[in-house]
């Protein structure tokens, strides 16, 4: 059975005050399970390994964060009133969804995942919004080529008419589809920003124990919480175990890789449309010097098509390969996060300034 040893290696007391006050009761913070580094944002920022100090923490709301092995990286919001009592809220619940993608977390100070989001979502949008505008253009071809058809006279005209319509029809099919896609990639983004931001993220709990300390607790992290989190947005396990930049760098390769697949898709249609129009050609060739120059047509256009078919299945396979590694590599974290060890600093306030000391922690 191993045995956990604190030594105090050394602590200073920085005066800012200018006289001592008279003892107070003191308000301890700890946590359960223990070893578990908190940090307080707000008014005061400090953050250490529990117990900490609090009797002297300045009235405000603060971010409280936990972090430590075996438990999820936990966030909440933490009120210290005038009379000095603590009070604790989980983050804002669906209620995000009001908010675009990222605002909440840069809103909480969480600039890595807030930017990340944020980026996604306005690069999703932005593809939408193009697609958008190309496909009302190529709807004003569609109608312009319905006429055409309706006002031609003749079996040539009538076919040109005919070819026509079928490809300003297939571009109109195609834009629609590639700004359902970039939708569906925004908005995905967007709810996925407000899950995380808000059920996805686990939020302490608070008790007082017999001696009128405050006592937050924490669930224990699992590897199905982490593999589901990851499955529904990919980083998320990630960061419910408190690999925050890892997460990030997740999310945001698998977004950029979802962009570039969409990229190429817009390619290979565009491809695949002027192959379309090459065999219409060659269906309408009638002399054999005229079906020869369409024949090389088609297999150019054909060779064309296929290789961005393969580029665009292979950038297809590396995006699936990203989410699937994303889902394993948050399994693998659990029982591998870190936890504080080794020397860590300390600072909590006491009247007459603040407390800071360094800890050298064995087991």
């Amino acid at each position: 059975m191993s045995r956990k040893f604190s030594l105090i290696a050394g602590a200073v007391l920085l005066g800012l005050g200018l006289g001592a006050r008279p003892a107070e009761a003191v308000n301890m913070l700890r946590t359960d399970p223990g070893n578990i580094r908190v940090e307080l944002k707000g008014p005061l920022s400090i953050s250490g390994i529990t117990p900490m100090d609090l009797a002297d923490l300045p009235a405000g709301k603060y971010r409280v964060s936990l972090d430590g092995r075996g438990i999820p990286s936990v966030h909440g919001s933490l009120t210290r009133s005038a009379n000095g009592q603590l009070s604790l809220s989980t983050d804002a619940g669906l209620n995000t969804l009001l908010h675009p993608p990222g605002i909440a977390f840069l809103r909480r100070g969480e600039r890595g995942r807030g930017w990340v989001y944020l980026a996604s979502g306005l690069g999703f949008a932005t593809g939408g919004l193009v697609k958008e505008f190309s496909l009302r253009d190529r709807e004003d071809d569609l109608d312009r080529a319905q006429r055409l058809y309706d006002d031609a006279v003749g079996e040539a005209s009538l076919s040109d008419a005919r070819r026509n319509l079928d490809l300003a029809f297939q571009e109109a099919e195609d834009e629609k589809e590639l700004r359902n896609l970039w939708a569906f990639f925004a908005g995905a983004t967007w709810v996925g920003s407000a899950l995380e931001a808000s059920i996805l993220t686990p939020g302490p709990d608070m008790r007082t124990n017999s001696n009128r300390d405050y006592l937050l607790s924490a669930g224990g992290a699992n590897p199905m919480g982490a593999a589901f989190r990851s499955a529904l947005i990919p980083g998320a396990g990630q960061r419910y175990m408190g690999r925050d930049k890892r997460g990030n760098r997740f999310t945001a390769a698998f977004s950029t890789m979802a962009a570039v697949s969409l990229v190429i898709h817009d390619a290979y249609l565009e491809k695949r449309r002027d192959q379309l129009a090459v065999q219409s050609l060659y269906d309408a060739a009638d002399t054999e010097g005229e079906i020869e120059a369409r024949r090389r047509e088609l297999e150019e256009a054909a060779d064309d098509a296929e290789r961005l078919d393969r580029w665009r299945w292979g950038v297809v396979g590396v995006t699936g390969a990203i989410y699937i590694w994303n889902i394993f590599d948050a399994v693998r974290l659990v029982g591998t996060d870190s936890s504080p060890g080794g020397l860590t600093w300390q600072m909590s306030p006491n009247p007459d300034g603040f407390r800071a000391g360094l800890v050298w922690r064995i087991d």
